[in-house]
This record gives structure tokens, sequence and C-alpha cells, in this order.
């Protein structure tokens, strides 16, 4: 398999599934699709594609995609530009 069709499938399997290790990843890529590879080029591929991980509360963090990660930072910017305008709106009240 050529590696842009690996990549793009490794894409669509984080896309879709929290993937906790390298190994689980190529586990589902061989019991799914019949492929075979090692965990160093899956690893290679991960760092090729910029994924990281990110925590799961008191489950195992997952490998999320770098437009995924911004997507997740962003969420929690908000949440905490809305936790300070709400704590500024009440001691403002509170002052009033």
């Amino acid at each position: 398999m050529e590696r842009e069709k690996r990549l793009d499938l490794i894409k669509l399997l984080l896309k879709n599934n929290k993937i906790s290790t390298v190994r689980e990843l190529a586990e589902i890529m061989e019991e799914q699709y019949n492929l075979i590879f090692s965990m160093t080029t899956v690893a290679k591929d991960l760092q090729h594609l910029r994924v990281t991980k990110v925590p799961n509360g008191s489950a195992p963090s997952y490998y999320v995609l770098p437009e995924k990660m911004k997507q997740t930072a962003f969420v929690k910017l908000s949440r905490n530009i809305a936790m300070i305008v709400l704590t500024l709106l009440s001691l403002k009240t509170a002052i009033s």
C-alpha cells in the first residue's frame, strides 16, 4: 500500500475512533482491513501527520489530528472566556 493511502486510512481511523496506542491502531488496520504494518511504520506515520494525544478524563488519552486539536483548544478557550465574562458580570452586580 502506498504511503499516502495508508496516511488517509490512519486519518479516517483517528477521526472515527478514540485510539490510544500505536499497537491498537496497527491491530485495527490488520483486523478490519487485513493490512499489516510494523508499529515503527505506524508510529512514523503518526509523527508525519503531527498527531498528538489528548486527555480523556479517567479513560486513556487518545490520538487526534492537528485540525481536531485546534477545534478542541478553541472550545476550551471559548468556555474559559465565557466563565471569565460571567465572573466579571457577577462581580459588577455584587459591587452595584
